[in-house]
């Protein structure tokens, strides 16, 4: 076993895996001295320190969210909630772990062996999924962490990329690669956003489950994968690139779903609006034609082939391919806007095990509003 871990490590580290031909460790240190002095090229050391990065941020959410979003939410009438907890019944509990709604038969089934009415036993299982059901005022403090962050960052990205060359002409993503000048905004603004998935993937387990939980964790692997790669590589340009377009549209989602939560529906429909427009803008046309396409087309005949670059085409696909998806779920909620002439609940801010009576399936994209259908 040891001897095959060695193995990997040491193919994972070689110089074959992480660059082409004639290009080696050696040729992306630092000197002070040479043809490439004065040109910093990220190391591997750097990405410690997305870690108290991420710890950073925590704290800083942490005062966010108790100190100004959750006032802010209580000042509109947002409540914690008093939660009901459903009496610990052995059977129930372990069917309810199964599935949270049982079927007519399977309720009958408990009615008989525990010698309750079905009433008694659907009564039950509505208060053990309301029991794992977070509160509106809980949704609304982490829209509004999420807002305050996607805003700032986008602001940031745009203001130091706006000057750059690659940022008009992507070809130069790749021009002179892996010689790369990285300067202190550009690393600042890859640490602070490395830092702030990190976070956001381990606060995935204690902030409200969304429905496309399992989507988001691939949306996060991809994202945090693509940042590291491209950091270790010096392929900065074309992932700041996919930084600042994602970035472009996540806090318009985030407003509007604050907006729903305050009941601002006018607010909230003016957002989604935006929102939608810029999502297609952004996700379908220019990330295809900004990122996707110099990193699939024009990459490898300056680069040429090697293995880590082939893995963070495989990202940018993986993101792709998301998008995609995600887009089919705002198509669902732009028809439901049209004929109801508003955004309805989001059901996405729900938990997946805590889905009230009157809520119905749906899923939407990395952190977006969801089609309400009927009542039951």
């Amino acid at each position: 076993m040891a001897g095959a871990l060695d193995y990997v490590g040491s193919y994972v580290w070689s110089e074959k895996f992480w660059f082409p031909e004639n290009v080696s460790w050696k040729d992306i240190e630092n000197h002070d001295e040479g043809p490439n002095a004065g040109i910093y090229h990220p190391q591997i050391s750097d990405l410690i320190m997305p870690i108290p990065v991420a710890v950073l941020l925590g704290v800083i959410r942490f005062c966010f969210e108790r100190f100004i979003a959750a006032p802010i939410g209580r000042s509109y009438g947002l409540r914690e909630g008093k939660i009901m907890v459903a009496e610990y019944i052995p059977i129930l509990e372990k069917a309810y772990r199964k599935t949270k709604r049982p079927d007519d038969k399977a309720i009958e089934g408990f009615s008989k062996k525990l010698s309750k009415s079905t009433r008694q036993v659907e009564r039950w299982f509505r208060k053990r999924r309301n029991q794992d059901r977070s509160s509106e005022l809980k949704k609304f403090c982490e829209s509004g962490w999420r807002f305050l962050f996607y805003v700032s960052a986008h602001i940031y990205g745009t203001v130091i990329l706006w000057n750059k060359r690659y940022f008009a002409e992507t070809l130069h993503c790749w021009i002179g690669w892996p010689h790369q000048h990285v300067s202190s905004d550009l690393y600042w603004y890859y640490m602070i956003e490395l830092g702030f998935y990190v976070a956001l993937a381990f606060s995935l387990m204690t902030d409200v489950r969304r429905k496309d939980f399992y989507e988001m964790i691939i949306h996060h692997i991809a994202t945090i994968g693509l940042l590291t790669f491209s950091w270790i590589n010096n392929m900065v340009r074309i992932g700041s690139l996919v930084l600042v377009v994602h970035d472009a549209v996540d806090y318009w989602m985030e407003g509007a779903k604050m907006a729903k939560y305050i009941r601002k529906q006018k607010i909230c429909d003016a957002m989604f609006v935006v929102f939608a427009v810029v999502w297609f803008v952004t996700r379908l046309v220019i990330f295809p034609i900004w990122v996707l396409k110099p990193a699939l087309v024009d990459a490898e005949p300056i680069t040429r082939y090697f293995h880590s670059g082939r893995v963070l085409q495989v990202l940018i696909l993986i993101l792709m391919a998301l998008h995609l998806m995600w887009t089919y779920f705002i198509c669902r909620i732009a028809f439901g806007f049209l004929f109801r002439k508003s955004v309805q609940k989001d059901e996405r801010s729900d938990s997946e095990s805590a889905v009230t009576e009157e809520e119905t399936n749906g899923t939407v994209l990395d952190g977006n509003l969801n089609v309400n259908k009927k009542k039951e």
